[in-house]
Order: structure tokens, then sequence, then C-alpha cells
């Protein structure tokens, strides 16, 4: 990475040569910031070309000195103390310059990145509030900077807006939620002050993480170059732009001295290389350690959460962030796959459990604390006996817990004549001792395989200690679900409620239902739970774009559950769920279709509409909910077992 460094010193005096004749340091080297303890970190800038430059600290007994190149840069290292909540000061002068750096805390510093969900906000969560509200005194010894939401076509060495913090509720509201939920935990067990630094951006693909020159000479070129080839071709809005993200947030960075880096990224790259993810994930850890100097840097892996990808591409994509972590040293792996919140939501609003589990690397990992076991539970045998299979786990310091009635999320298959596997959905029970899983299925004699949300289902089984168990497979040929298989569902509650509100009409859930009296889309097999199949439902016409749907008053005849099926269209997720106890059933999608004409061979052609989900709330005898009104859906449809309404 030697060509790197060069070039970046060339090209600090073309950024700063309207200040050549000052002295000049980086913002993150400023008021309030963080150093790395125990380390010799670096302290660097611009001068006049030649200048000496001294550097002294309160903690040093001598200062430290420098000359400045022909391009007016230059970079001392400075040794650093333990960590401690003493403020301290450092002076750097040159000539007749000088600049004094206060409130400068010696302690953690990690790098914070990634895409939408490490950038997602403090304030946009829903279980961090309280961490928020009371940021001034849970956090007093936590400081942020964030590079800002940006990209270079070219290196640069400063980022001139952004500022080092104090966490208050104003300042942590716009930072990573996960790193700040992180930060707070960090702090907490290590006694010493934390800074985070926030190098993120929405929407990214791993490729515009990475420099130039990790592309065109690192461990991994070829794959990087042959995945920039592929972004080329399939996203026309990152074409061309490889290393912009690296151009404008790492390379500012580069001398800052890290203890680790979390990192939350992949949903970009889940329909371009989901399979050599693992390569290029693999490239740009090794060129981050190699161009920051830390060739140990811890670096910790967030695996995206279950979503709507189609096929087995988020499955693929996961399977490659497990691998690196198991594969690359100095890597973990933090398991997501409990996390879905809203089908079609990329963005879980509840951050805390991924905060915690970074945490749990962190400091078991990399600090040798106390925590107990860091990692999730993995798969470490499957066993085929007669016509079930039994699953033994590594991680697993006590026993399995499951999160609901069922266990769920578990296929299990059989080689069929063409070397391939024929999976269907697996029963699963907890052995007696609570270790192990066995699986089986009435529609498989002679089993072979087993996958855990192999797909994008959402995990229920977790360790005692509350770790999600890791998804994984124990084949490799790809081959989906059956497609008469369909993921576990609780029996619906048949609930007699009552119904106010103006302008529906009464109908059954059953096949060659509408959904909207002025639509001819109507249900057909296989396009929605049996479960559900024959309770009763209110439907009104289809809401158009910028009108409200009706809404109305349910109110429980008896204790239970009440339904209503909708879209989960924007407006849903960031309106309804915000405001409301509502709960997603995930498997429980629903279609409609309508006849539209026939295809070449004369068989009918249709038009669908899907991604239509139930979603349910636990109700009292005689409590009433009102029916929310909100635009955007195509209506929101109440759902139970008898409805009093008059129309």
């Amino acid at each position: 990475m030697r060509k790197t460094y060069l070039s970046l010193l060339m090209a600090l005096a073309v950024v700063f040569s309207a200040t050549a004749q000052g002295l000049k340091l980086p913002t993150v080297l400023s008021d309030g910031m963080v150093l790395q303890q125990n380390q010799n970190v670096n302290i660097w800038g611009w001068a006049k070309p030649s200048a000496k430059v001294s550097v002294s600290a309160d903690w040093l007994s001598e200062s430290v000195s420098t000359k400045a190149g022909k391009d007016g840069s230059w970079c001392v290292s400075v040794a650093t103390p333990a960590g401690s909540y003493d403020p301290h000061s450092i002076t750097v002068s040159a000539g007749k310059s000088e600049l004094v750096l206060k409130d400068v805390l010696i302690g953690e510093v990690w790098l914070c990145s990634g895409q939408s969900n490490m950038a997602w906000k403090v304030e946009n969560t829903l279980d961090l509030k309280y961490e928020m509200n009371n940021a001034a005194e849970l956090a007093k010894h936590i400081r942020i900077y964030s590079t800002g939401r940006i990209s270079s076509e070219e290196p640069e060495y400063d980022v001139p807006e952004a500022e080092w913090q104090g966490c208050t509720p104003e300042t942590v509201a716009t930072f990573s939620a996960v790193g700040y939920g992180f930060g707070i935990e960090l702090q907490e067990a290590l006694g010493v002050p934390v800074g985070l630094i926030q190098a993120s951006f929405g929407g990214t693909p791993l490729e515009g993480w990475v420099s130039p020159e990790a592309i065109n000479n690192g461990e991994k070129a070829n794959f990087l170059q042959r995945s920039v080839g592929m972004l080329k071709k399939s996203n026309s809005t990152w074409s061309g732009k490889e290393s912009h993200l690296w151009n404008a947030n790492i390379c500012p960075i580069l001398n800052v001295r890290f203890a680790g880096v979390i990192w939350y990224q992949g949903c970009a790259n889940v329909r371009l290389n989901p399979v050599s993810y693992r390569e290029t994930l693999a490239g740009l850890i090794a060129s981050w350690r190699a161009e920051f100097k830390n060739p140990d840097m811890p670096f910790y892996i967030a695996q995206i959460a279950p979503h709507t990808y189609k096929d087995l591409q988020g499955a693929q994509l996961r399977e490659s962030q497990a691998l690196v972590a198991a594969r690359v040293p100095g890597c973990e792996l933090v398991i997501t796959n409990d996390c879905q919140e809203i089908p079609g939501d990329i963005h879980p609003r509840l951050k805390k459990n991924v905060c915690h589990r970074f945490a749990l690397c962190a400091l078991g990992q990399h600090y040798g604390k106390e925590v107990g076991e860091w990692r999730s539970p993995a798969i470490a045998k499957s066993q085929v006996n007669g016509s079930e299979i039994v699953l033994s786990f590594k991680n697993l310091p006590s026993t399995l817990k499951i999160s609901g009635e069922k266990i769920i999320g578990f296929q299990i298959g059989e080689k069929t004549g063409d070397d391939s596997v024929r999976y269907v959905l697996a029963d699963a029970r907890l052995s007696e001792d609570g270790r192990s899983i066995i699986l089986s299925s009435d529609k498989i004699k002679n089993p072979s395989d087993v996958r855990y949300c192999f797909d994008e289902s959402v995990g229920n089984v977790f360790s005692a200690e509350g770790l999600p168990l890791a998804p994984f497979r124990t084949d490799k040929k790809n081959r989906p679900l059956a497609e008469s298989a369909r993921a576990y569902i609780e029996p619906a509650q048949r609930t007699a409620i009552a119904f106010e509100g103006e302008g529906y009409t009464k109908a059954i859930f059953e096949e060659g239902a509408k959904l909207w009296t002025n639509s001819e889309m109507t249900l057909y097999e296989g396009s929605f739970p049996e479960e559900f199949a024959g309770m009763e439902m209110l439907i009104a016409k289809g809401v158009e774009k910028g009108s409200e749907s009706l809404g109305g008053k349910i109110i429980a005849k008896e204790d239970g559950r009440i339904y209503y099926i909708a879209r989960m269209d924007k407006p849903a997720k960031k309106t309804w769920y915000r405001k409301h106890a509502w709960r997603v059933i995930f498997p429980a999608e629903v279609s409609v279709r309508r006849q539209v004409g026939k295809t070449g061979d004369g068989a009918p052609k249709y038009k669908e509409l899907g991604s239509l989900f139930i979603s349910w709330m636990d109700v009292k005898a005689g409590q009433e909910v009102e029916l929310h009104k909100t635009d955007g859906w195509a209506s929101v449809i109440p759902l139970a077992g008898t409805i009093d309404y008059k129309e």
C-alpha cells in the first residue's frame, strides 16, 4: 500500500495550497477528540514547506519534532498513556504559529462504518430513546465524530465540516444508533473514554469503500476488479463510483489509530455478488488493515437481517459474511436473523440487540473481558438417525431456548436422482437436555441435509444467554425450498369483534374473494395462509394515491387476537407501526390477481398484486382500537372470527 501513502502526501500540497503559509490540522484532530490509549498515535497536518514542526503534550516529558515536506505535510508519532477521564492538551507549533488542542481524552477509539443500517440515526430507533434523552449523563465520557454522507471522485485529506462532539440528546440524535449503543456498553465495561468515528452512507456497495490501490493491486484485486465490472453493468447509480466513499470518508482518517472496526453493510451487494462477496469483503479488511498500518485491527461484521431478497441471494451473502468471519483472523460475526421487524423494510428500528452483540464481540474477543460466550451458537454436527437428523452445536455454554410455541426456520432435505436435494419444512424439537435439535418430516423418508434460516426466514432459536442461532446449511446445491412448503403460522384466533365505521362491505376471506370492492383482483389457491380461511373481513374501495383509507373502530367482544390485512408500503412503515401496537405475521403474505388475457399456448395470463401482510394485536374484551387512517395503502382490511357490522 506504499503507493497509497505517497499519493496522499503528494496530494496534500494541492488540497491545502491556500493555507500553505500557515499551520493547519485536520478536523479529526481538534478540541474534544479521543486518542487511542497505550499506543503510538499520529499527529499530522500542514505547515510551510520545510518548516520545523514541534508537538508537545501535557503527558510527554519532551516535545516531538519533524520537518514539513516540500508540500507542507508533516506527521509525528506520539506515545499515549493509559486511558483516563482527565482532559489533556496538545500544542503544535511551527515558527510563530501555534495551535493548542484542548479537552483531549485518552481511551478507546472505534470506527463505525457501512451503509444505511450503520447510518441509521438514534432518533429513528424504537429502543434507544432513553439512551438518547439521557445522553449527557449516560454518555458523558463518549465523544463522537462523523464524516458525513459524502463521496468524492478523488482522495480527500480532511473533512472540513466535521467536528468532535460531546454527547447530548441533540448531538447523538443524528449519530449512528448502532455505533452509539455499542459505545455506551463499551465505555461502561472498560471504564475509560470512548471515541466513535462514524463513516457510513446508505445504499452503498462494498466496492465504494475500498481504495483504488486495493482494487488495482490489493490482496483480492482480481475479485474486486470483477465486482467493479459487474457494478458498472448492473447499477447505474454506482457505475464508475468505485472508491468514492473511501476517497471521502476513509482516506481523511487513515492516520487515526483505531482499536477496531464495526461494519454493517451488505444489502447493496445482495443482487450484485452474494457469493464472491466473501472475497471482496476479505479484500476490504486486508486493505484497511494495511492502510491504517494496523495489521491485527479487529473487524466485526453484522450479518444482514432477513428481508425480501429473491431466491437465495440474501442467504448466500450471509454465508459469505460468516465465511469471512471464520477465515480471517480478528473477525467476529454478529447474527441478526431475529431482527426483522416489518416485511419489506430493510431497516429494523430495534437496534439495541445489534449494539449489544457488537459490544460482546469487542469485550470478549479483543479486550478479554469475562462476558460469557460472545459468539452465537452455530452448527457443529449433523447426524442422520433413521428418518431424523440430530443437530449438535458449538458456542453453547448451557442450553438452547425457543421464542414462541414452535421451532421455526428449519428445512430438511433428501437427495434426489439428479444429485440435488429436495427441501421441505422440518418438524423440529429440542432434545431432553436442551442442547440438540431433532428434525423430521413425514414428507422425507431418507433425510440427508439441513438448512436453518438459509432464506429470508426469521429465526427463533437462541442460546440460553440470548444469542440467536447462526444460519447454516449442510449442502451447497442452492436448491430452493419446495414450492408447496411455507413457514409455520400459528393457528388464527377467531375472536369476535364489533366494528363502527362507514363504507365497508362484509366478506369471507376465501378463494375467489375480493379485497377491494372496486377491483377485479381476487384471492386464489395458495395465495393466502389457510389458517385464516373462512374468517370474516370488511372490504372497501381501494385507496387511490393521495386519498385516505376509511378508518373506523374495532371493539373486541372477548379476550383474544384481532387482525387486519394491508400492504406494507412506506407510509405503513413510517406511520402505522410507530404509533400502534400491531405486529406483522412474517410468513402470512397475501396475493390477489386478475386475468388479463392468455399466453401463447392458451393458458390464462394474470396480473398479480402481492406484498399484503396480516398483522395482529392482542386485546381484552371491551377494548376499543382505532383503525388508523392513512394514504399510500391499498386500504386496511379488518379480519376476525365474526364481525358485528351493519352496512
